[in-house]
């Protein structure tokens, strides 16, 4: 798929650029690699150009996995070679995104086992049949799993991508880029609310209005009896149209929405766990620890140690 690898090169290597101009830092580098460093002929007779061969990176900080249009696993089977490449450029702690069938990939390479991931809702029979302990949840056009993503289709990828930029190069730069990228998408960007699922382009406006309330309110204590109140829906109606939408009852959205914007938090923020927790819109921190961890795989401690290397940091080796 041409048009993804096309628009992640560009996206990726303006924020590079512009992150190198304002914050004075080494630019990154965005390369576009291939099985053997050649070209690749595409859909529709497009060639993509490669600038190297994926055995010559060792180390990278991000890896766009691109979609193919072969059947899935016959498409797989083509690409096998990429596959410990890929469980080894995690290991390394590389970032994995799966683009459309770029996911089924990250599945061959075992790193999706227990995880929540996504795809074209006509290949999900086929990657339930091949990979059963992946959740899959194609009812979703982003997912994130311990810094594995998987996101289908062109706007989700695009929105997808902007949050990828957030945590690497700060919400200014972000933000910029989202500008222009996501002028025809279906929210704005917001640093702390970017990167759950990307839930957004089911097109159901009375549910957009609810996601878009859930994300400004989400410090309050909050009832699906409330929400109903609000958006005059009785409660049944609401959750059943809000989990058809978006593939999560309300509850579980505002659970994603408090732990992404406690994420935010834990990056640029000295505030304590503790005080994370209570500004996000949690009571009970033992409530915010249990989610936390289910959701990102890491206490908020870890994660926040984690997030704060920066993504320019020189004891880190190679083209990033």
């Amino acid at each position: 798929m041409a048009s993804c690898v096309v628009v992640a090169k560009e996206l990726l290597h303006i924020a590079a650029t512009e992150a190198a101009r304002t914050l004075g830092v080494d630019r990154d580098e965005v390369v576009v690699a291939t099985l053997d460093g050649k070209a690749v002929e595409c859909g529709a007779g497009l060639t993509l150009a490669a600038d190297r061969a994926i055995g010559d990176i060792d180390d990278c900080a991000l890896v766009w996995v691109a979609g193919y249009w072969t059947e899935l696993v016959a498409g797989a089977r083509e690409n096998a070679a990429v596959v410990p490449w890929l469980a080894a450029r995690h290991a390394g702690g590389a970032e994995l995104i799966g683009h459309g069938p770029g996911a089924f990939l990250i599945a061959e390479a075992g790193l999706l086992d227990g995880r929540l991931a996504t795809t074209y809702r006509a290949q999900a029979g086929a990657f339930r049949q091949h990979h059963p302990e992946v959740d899959l949840q194609p009812q979703r056009a982003i997912t994130e799993a311990g810094g594995i993503f998987c996101a289908v289709g062109l706007d989700s990828g695009r929105d997808l991508l902007v949050t990828l930029i957030e945590r690497r190069y700060g919400p200014r730069i972000a933000a910029s880029i989202a500008a222009w990228a996501l002028n025809d998408s279906q929210r704005a960007y917001r640093s702390a609310a970017s990167a759950f699922d990307g839930q957004r382009y089911h097109g159901d406006d009375e549910v957009l209005k609810i996601q878009d309330w859930l994300e400004s309110n989400h410090r309050e204590v909050l009832s699906i009896e409330r929400l109903a109140q609000r958006f005059t829906m009785s409660t049944r109606t609401l959750t059943r149209r809000f989990r058809a939408a978006t593939g999560d009852s309300p509850s579980e959205y505002l659970r994603r929405v408090r732990i992404e914007a406690a994420k935010d938090l834990l990056r640029n923020s000295h505030l304590t766990v503790a005080e994370v927790a209570v500004d996000v819109g949690y009571r009970d921190i033992g409530a915010f620890y249990d989610a936390f961890t289910k959701h990102t795989g890491q206490r908020p401690g870890a994660f926040r140690d984690a997030a704060r290397v920066a993504p320019w940091d020189d004891t880190r080796k190679g083209d990033r």
